[in-house]
């Protein structure tokens, strides 16, 4: 009888530590605050959209060699750019060369944009083709664009009057299609960028800081 009642005796402090447990649980989650923050964290997202429209695509037929006087008053292939957003951005114009071009002399395409003075394709930086058969491309321009602002490009190729009378030049086809890509610019470009871009399109310092002088 002794033995049941020692385990009596024990039994009593277990219920009751147990029930001290459930009461300590229970008065935690009845003590406990959740706190909230008093303003709202918000994000916007920004706009990033330029449009693109272009129109006399270049198709020189029979082509022969002919002076930079006379490449320069042909009809020019134009292209619009719009920025359609508040923000700034860049562009790139690419030549790229298709693979079904048998013209491989392409220092001997003469290259006219924005009335400039003409050079020959090989002579701006080579780039990254974009599109699937293009062979080759060239960097022919960069540059950027206002927040809502509209810039018309012009390009006109010919084939220079320095090319050889030779089976490389005669019959044969080049073809080509001009690609832009554009990319967002957090900021408006300083004086320095816009110089910079310029000279790596290949083009003069004295001619770049002038063409950006409105900009200092």
């Amino acid at each position: 009888m002794e033995e049941q009642g020692s385990k009596k005796k024990y039994l009593l402090p277990l219920l009751v530590l147990t029930g001290l447990i459930l009461v300590v649980g229970g008065s935690y989650a009845l003590w406990q605050i959740t706190l909230q923050q008093t303003d709202t964290n918000i994000i916007t997202t920004g706009c990033f959209k330029v449009d693109f429209k272009d129109a006399n695509p270049i198709n020189l037929q029979e082509a022969l060699p002919i002076t930079d006087d006379e490449g320069k008053i042909l009809l020019p292939y134009e292209v619009t750019l719009t920025n359609t957003c508040a923000s700034y951005a860049t562009y790139q114009v690419n030549m790229e060369v298709l693979n079904t071009t048998t013209f491989n002399r392409h220092e001997f395409i003469k290259v006219n944009f924005e009335d400039r003075t003409p050079v020959v394709l090989t002579s701006k930086t080579e780039a990254a083709p974009t599109i699937a058969n293009a062979i080759k491309a060239y960097r022919i321009e960069s540059g950027f664009l206002n927040p809502n602002e509209e810039k018309t490009l012009k390009l006109r190729l010919w084939i220079s009057d320095d090319a050889p009378v030779s089976e490389e030049i005669m019959n044969k086809l080049f073809e080509s299609k001009v690609t832009i890509i554009t990319s967002y610019h957090n900021e408006a470009p300083t004086y320095e960028e816009r110089v910079n871009t310029c000279k790596e399109d290949g083009y003069t310092e004295e001619f770049c800081t002038t063409d950006n002088a409105q900009y200092q």
